[in-house]
Formats: C-alpha cells, structure tokens, sequence
C-alpha cells in the first residue's frame, strides 16, 4: 500500500483538491486510490503533525480515516491537508501506524511501507527553501530524489488523480465555487495549539478587527475589546481574553507578527468600508443597524450621482433585486449588507447566486456587527 500525504502550501489548489477528491466519492474503478473520510479528518490529522502533538495524538486522529481505508482496501490512500510541513519527527512517526491500522493493528515498519510527500507549489522554490528547509531542485511539480523532511520521505509529480474517465460524465467532479475572502484588518491567521479556559487543543486561529476566533478541536470566539496584556514568550502568544489567561502557541516568528498587529489600533467600519467624506456612500435598502448608521454619518450621498458605492442593506427579496438593479444601472460597486446564520431574512448564498449570476464577483467581506455582515460585489468588466 502507499501512502501518500498531499501537503500543497496554501493558495496552490489544495482546497481544490480535497474538494473534488470528496465531491468525486467513490473513485473510479480500478484505479485504487482512496481519500478516506471527509476533508476536516484530514485537518484534524495534520494540524496535530504541525504542532508536533506526538505519535499518542497523532495516533487518536486517525481512526475515522483508517475504518473506510480498511473497509475498501485500496491500493493508495491520499491524505491531503495543508498542515504537516514543517512537521516535528515524533509526531510524523505515527503516521506510519496508519497503514497498520488498515491492516487490523498490526505496526506496519516503515520498510514494508513506501511513503510519499506529494508538495505543490507555484515554483516559488525559494519560500520551500527557507520556510520549509526543503532541499529540492528548482523544477516545481517534478519528482525528487530526497528532501530533508524528516521522515526522509521524497517530493513527488501528483499524477494519481485521473483527468477523464470513461462513462463516469461526472468526473471530474464540478470545480469549488470561487470564494470571497473576508477582509481581516488585523491581518493574522495561524496554525498552532490553544491553552483557555481548562481546555487544549489544535486549532486554526484568525485575528480579526472584531477579535480573536479559533477554530479546530476548540471552538472559541473573543472579541477585540476583552483581549488585554498580549506578549510574545518564545513560540507563545499569552494573553488575557475575558480576563482569563490564553496560550496560543504559533511559532516565535508568527507570535511576534501577532503581537505587532494586535497593537495596532482597530481600523473603523467606515474605513473598512471605504466611505469618508470625500467617497459617498449611496444609502438604500431596509433599516441601517447601528453600527452602520454611525459608520456613514457624513458620508451619505443621497443618491447616486455623487455616490463612490452603494451601500445596500437587505432585509427581503426586494431589497437584494433592487440592490443588484441599483448597481447595474449606474455602475457602482455594491456592499450587500444582510444578517448572518441561518435565520438572515437574505442569506448570503441567496446574495452571491443573485449578483453572480448577473456576472457580478465578490471581492471583499467585513463584519457590520454581531448579527450584520457585509460582502462588496463589483460589475463585470470593472
């Protein structure tokens, strides 16, 4: 069997990746290749390689790959994440117990199995270089002898996934909608390990303009006015959130990057949204929440002739045709302000279906408020 980690840097198609390996379930026959469980399984796995968790937590990780592997026997398994490069030794080494478990629980040695790195990148060779220690050739997406990896492991072409299949119409599966990145004025987000409240755990962290939010095996959300006395010791972030004391272990470097951003003061909503005197905001929809009411004080054009945006806020269906008809007629970028979660009266996939397909993309989000969201779309050709 061979096990191959897909570990692509981040903005290089590895979403795409364990999208359409999920999507495309179960994989054409006779190619036995198998991307067990679902994409946070994966994660899960390799946020735990990352921080170095060791083999025992490495080892928790991987049942709900291992069972299906197991079931389906495959020839090749695929593991895709972003996470385990650069990956301590330790926890690395468990995922030689993965093949083991397939086969009932027996330690496979690493001889009996041929281990694989698959690494995509856009041929920036240098970052691989010097974020990663990797000495490979200057051909991206070519196969390498050896790398300095840890597991000692080799860098290798990704060329298990078939293109076309014959009467499979649909594969490859559909590709994953393109998608919105929220604007983080804070500009920090981070693998690591969470220490808060008597819990721990790997987690992805994000900080933003509205506070600091963890995602992963903890689940936690602080906003930026009970975040106090942050400091950088060593690989740790420690600060006080609510009063009580948080440990984000992020790496010297990244710690450091966190503590420069938390002390920078919070930009407003109005900055945010690129309104101000001098650019006008044309004002229309439903009722303004409060914060929006504030953040375009003096800055409401009346109308659009004077107008740099529109801002829309959507509490109906009519608010959301009138919006999209507002912006295509006088050619103005469009904030569709509307609830979050569920119960929005406009929920954003209504939005985004209803400007995308005029032609409109979205190419900003901002948070409003606790219940309001934000997300600017601007005309095609623009």
């Amino acid at each position: 069997m061979t096990l191959t980690l897909h570990v692509g840097l981040r903005k290089t198609a590895t979403t795409t990746l364990q999208h359409a390996m999920s999507r495309g379930k179960p994989m054409p026959a006779g190619h036995g290749l198998l991307f067990p469980g679902r994409p946070e399984d994966h994660h899960r796995l390799g946020r735990r390689v990352r921080t170095g968790a060791g083999r025992a937590a490495v080892r928790q990780a991987l049942p709900p790959l291992a069972a299906e592997a197991r079931a389906a026997g495959p020839d090749r398994v695929l593991v895709s994440s972003e996470h385990p490069i650069p990956a301590p030794e330790a926890a690395l080494a468990g995922l030689r117990e993965f093949p083991g478990k397939i086969a009932g629980g027996r330690f496979v040695q690493e001889s009996e199995v041929q281990e694989r790195v698959i690494a995509r990148s856009r041929g920036d060779v240098a970052l691989l270089r010097a974020e990663f220690g990797l000495d490979i050739r200057p051909e991206p997406m070519t196969d390498h002898a050896a790398s300095t990896l840890p597991a000692g492991t080799a860098l290798a072409m990704a060329q298990e996934i078939p293109e076309r299949v014959e009467g499979r119409p649909d594969w490859p599966p559909a590709p994953r909608p393109e998608a919105v990145t929220e604007e983080r004025t804070m500009g920090r987000e981070a693998e690591g390990h969470a220490r808060f409240r008597g819990q721990e755990g790997a987690v992805r962290a994000f900080l933003e303009s509205e506070g600091i939010i963890l995602r992963g095996e903890m689940r936690v959300k602080v906003r930026r006015g009970a975040l106090s006395e942050w400091r950088a010791e060593g690989d740790d972030l420690v600060l006080h959130a609510d009063g009580e004391p948080m440990v984000l272990t992020l790496g010297a470097k990244e710690a450091e990057a966190w503590v420069k951003a938390l002390d920078r003061p919070v930009p407003s909503l109005a900055a945010r949204l690129g309104v101000s005197a001098s650019a006008r905001a044309w004002v229309i929809g439903g009722p303004l929440p409060e914060e929006l009411a504030l953040a375009v004080a003096g800055a409401d054009a009346g109308g659009p002739e004077a107008a740099a945006v529109i801002v829309a806020v959507l509490t109906g269906p009519g608010d959301l045709e009138a919006a999209l008809a507002a912006g295509q007629r006088h050619g103005l970028r469009v904030w569709c302000v509307h609830g979050k979660g569920k119960g929005a009266a406009v929920p954003d996939a209504s939005v985004r279906d209803a400007f995308r397909a005029a032609g409109w993309r979205d190419i900003k989000a901002s948070a409003v408020s606790e219940d309001f969201t934000a997300t600017l779309y601007r005309p095609r050709g623009e």
